[in-house]
């Protein structure tokens, strides 16, 4: 067990009922549809937050944005018995993987939003993956001394589900989605000051959720 990262899961576990407040801000009054049930037993809604995800892709290219909308609009009904009747969280997976142009990242925060922030189920959530982006890295590796494969690896590569499983091994309640949350930490309090200069370290270290047990000297004190 990597302790710190364990100390790590349990801060942000308290944090839950912020980052859902945020979330509703962030993704779903922006789109206008309600967080709740309401927005996966509703087509249209179900079909603007699937929207949302898919542009968080960086420089995502306008075919497979098309092809990736036509693609959960053609499945929503079997995404919605999967998630709401039978609850099976591997063969969601399989379907949203499937997507073109869709992969660890993209997919995973599809499966989170729906999963975490709006059924609230913390027994679906302990089967996730914890979507891998560039903060989310860079948190691991900076403040916590970890090496996770980058944002392109594949769901099926050995490094990537062994990441997985570390971090499901080192999680509160086995929960590991609270990692996720490092994203947060990572656009908030992860700003270098006078980045590649003379450098003094991060702009809101003291401020910083996981400031207690982050492993970097790289601070601003």
């Amino acid at each position: 067990m990597c302790s710190s990262l364990l100390s790590a899961s349990n801060i942000l576990k308290e944090k839950a009922p912020f980052m859902r407040a945020f979330m509703k801000n962030y993704i779903f009054e922006q789109i206008k549809v309600p967080l709740s049930i309401e927005s996966i037993e509703k087509k249209e809604s179900y079909e603007k937050i699937i929207e949302f995800c898919l542009n968080t892709r960086r420089r995502i290219r306008n075919e497979h944005l098309e092809s990736g909308k036509k693609y959960f609009s053609d499945n929503y009904a079997l995404f919605r018995e999967l998630l709401l009747v039978k609850k099976d969280v591997i063969q969601l997976q399989q379907l949203v993987y499937k997507a073109e142009g869709v992969g660890q990242k993209i997919g995973s925060f599809i499966l989170v939003v729906f999963i975490h922030y709006i059924l609230q189920d913390n027994e679906m959530s302990k089967q996730l993956n914890v979507p891998l982006d560039t903060h989310v890295i860079r948190i691991f590796e900076e403040a916590f001394n970890e090496k996770p494969p980058n944002v392109g690896y594949k769901i099926d590569a050995k490094e990537y589900r062994d990441f997985q499983g570390k971090l499901k091994e080192n999680s509160a309640d086995g929960n590991t989605i609270y990692f996720d949350y490092f994203w947060f930490i990572g656009k908030v309090f992860h700003t270098k000051i006078n980045p590649g200069r003379n450098n003094k370290g991060y702009r809101l270290c003291s401020m910083c959720w996981i400031k207690d047990v982050c492993q970097s000297n790289d601070k601003w004190e």
